[in-house]
């Protein structure tokens, strides 16, 4: 990418915020297994954790490989470890932005964010779930897209 990137962001923690959950009660499962049935569990007793170890690791590692990159020329999505996906959409292709928010997302800062492109389809050509710092973010693409179409 030869353009300066202008922001670079990964997806926040919130997006797979269900994951980190389940890791968690895994983990007190296999707590309350070990000191309540250790002796007839044995070992057996810490494949909830192990399991609860590997959600958190695949879950970080989604996170870390899904790259958004935005230049003044254009927003990049990069996603993918080995096999990867990248697409560019310039600022004079995007018809439309939005950004969506529950209430949780309002208090914590993220966001989703959906760009339509001109001429694509009913589907987002770029969506980028709970994106951080999501009101900088929107301030940026706002004054990124007027700039091309004035």
């Amino acid at each position: 990418m030869s353009e300066e990137v202008i922001m670079k962001f990964h997806n926040s923690r919130v997006a797979f915020l269900k994951w980190y959950v389940i890791s968690f009660l895994l983990v007190v499962i296999s707590v309350v297994l070990i000191f309540y049935q250790f002796s007839e569990l044995g070992v057996y007793a810490l494949i909830p954790t192990a399991i609860g170890i590997i959600l958190v690791i695949v879950s970080e590692l989604r996170r870390i490989t899904s790259t958004f990159y935005i230049t003044m020329e254009k927003i990049h999505p990069r996603v993918g470890l080995l096999s990867t996906t990248e697409t560019s959409v310039s600022w004079d292709k995007v018809a439309d932005f939005r950004v969506d928010q529950t209430v949780l997302d309002r208090m914590l800062n993220v966001g989703d964010v959906v760009v339509q492109s001109s001429g694509g389809g009913e589907a987002p050509e770029v969506l980028i779930k709970k994106a951080p710092k999501v009101k900088r973010l929107k301030e940026l693409l706002t004054s990124l897209s007027h700039r091309v179409k004035v």
